[in-house]
C-alpha cells in the first residue's frame, strides 16, 4: 500500500477555497446574485460574487478556476449597481449569515424564537428607560458585541414583533427600519 504525499498549506487552502466557492455558487442559486470581475486584485480572471442574502449584501472573490461553478449567475461589469460593495466586512457577513440561519432554522421548526432573539429582547426589555413599542431601535449586546435592534408591532401585515437584529450602529439600524416602514407599511410612512 503507498502511503499518500501529505497536501501543502497551499494545496489544503486552496481545497478550502474550492469548498467554499461549492457553497457561494448554492447560496447564488437562491438569492438574487450576480458576478463581475474584480478589479482590486492585480491577478487577472478573479471575480466577485455579489448576493442579496436575507436584504443584506454579501460578496465573495472567486478565483478564474472556480468561475465555472457561478455559470448559472448573471455576469455583469464592474460598475453596474447591483456589484457595488456596500462596506460590509467579513465578520459582519457571517455574523449576518449566522443569524439569518439560525432564524431559518427556527421558521422551519416552527419554534418561536432563536436563541440570539430572546437574548435581544431580554436585554430590551430589561432596560426600563427606553420605551418598549413603536419601531424604537435600542442596543443589546451579543458576545461583548454592541449591536443595534428595532422591533416592529405592525398588525396589519403580520409584523407583531418582529425584530430586525445585528445592526452594528445606530444609523444603521435606523436605516433599516426606514427601509422597513417604506416597504412593509408605505400608509405609515406617509403619515
Amino acid at each position: 500500500m503507498t502511503k499518500q504525499p501529505t497536501p501543502t498549506l497551499e494545496e489544503q487552502l486552496d481545497g478550502a477555497y474550492r469548498e467554499r466557492a461549492h457553497l457561494v455558487a448554492l447560496l447564488a442559486s437562491l438569492y438574487p446574485s450576480v458576478i463581475a470581475p474584480a478589479l482590486d486584485l492585480d491577478e487577472p480572471g478573479w471575480w466577485i460574487a455579489y448576493l442579496t442574502i436575507g436584504g443584506r449584501q454579501a460578496s465573495w472573490h472567486i478565483s478564474p478556476r472556480d468561475a465555472g461553478l457561478f455559470a448559472h449567475v448573471e455576469r455583469v461589469e464592474p460598475d453596474d449597481r447591483r456589484a457595488q460593495w456596500d462596506g460590509h466586512t467579513t465578520e459582519q457577513k457571517y455574523q449576518h449569515i449566522g443569524a439569518l440561519a439560525a432564524r431559518l432554522y427556527t421558521e422551519a421548526r416552527g419554534l418561536t424564537e432563536t436563541p440570539l432573539t430572546a437574548e435581544a429582547v431580554r436585554q430590551m426589555d430589561a432596560d426600563t428607560t427606553q420605551p418598549h413599542t413603536g419601531l424604537v431601535v435600542q442596543p443589546y449586546t451579543d458576545h461583548g458585541v454592541q449591536k443595534w435592534v428595532f422591533r416592529c408591532w405592525g398588525t396589519d401585515d403580520g409584523c407583531d414583533g418582529w425584530l430586525s437584529l445585528d445592526h452594528y450602529s445606530l444609523q444603521s439600524a435606523e436605516r433599516a427600519r426606514d427601509r422597513h416602514v417604506a416597504e412593509e407599511h408605505p400608509a405609515e410612512e406617509q403619515r
